[in-house]
């Protein structure tokens, strides 16, 4: 698990991360991304479609999106769902998608205050957080380690 400072400043933490530890002479193992943002509030567990720069879109690795909608129904017995079609995103994922680590982004699509706009801003606040959803997000990701422990290779 990383903690990134810097995503808001073109993504510097996460770029600086992959810079430094991956070029064509990183032994070829599996690393994965599972980026999160706009978690634990109200609604529907979302994967996004698209990650990247504001420029360049890049599409998330549909098997993590698998593993994530497997982990998601197991924990909860719901459908992960995909952002909406209009939904922009630019987070700590694009500077992996952009080195061709398979990456991904797992969110939460219940809040009319879903977006870059209301982030960092007084409506970014407590209140848009749900503290049962704390505990189902920890068990999603522990969820994600057990199916790569039986699959080491669901990702290619």
């Amino acid at each position: 698990m990383i903690f990134f400072a810097g995503e808001e400043l073109n993504r510097q933490g996460p770029r600086a991360y992959v810079e430094d530890r991956f070029d064509e002479s990183t032994p070829p193992y599996p690393v994965y991304n599972i980026n999160l943002e706009f978690l634990c509030q109200k609604g529907d567990s979302a994967h996004w479609r698209l990650d990247g720069n504001f420029i360049n879109q890049i599409e998330t690795s549909p098997q993590l999106n698998d593993v994530l909608g497997k982990a998601v129904f197991e924990v909860t017995g719901t459908k992960l769902v995909p952002m909406p079609k209009d939904f922009v995103g630019y987070s700590d994922s694009g500077s992996f998608l952009t080195s061709g680590i398979p990456s991904t982004t797992l969110s939460n699509i219940g809040s009319d205050k879903l977006g870059t706009r209301y982030m960092h801003t007084s409506l970014d606040n407590r209140d848009r957080i749900s503290e049962e959803r704390i505990s189902e997000t920890v068990a999603i990701l522990k969820e994600c380690i057990l199916i790569f422990e039986q699959s080491p290779a669901v990702v290619k």
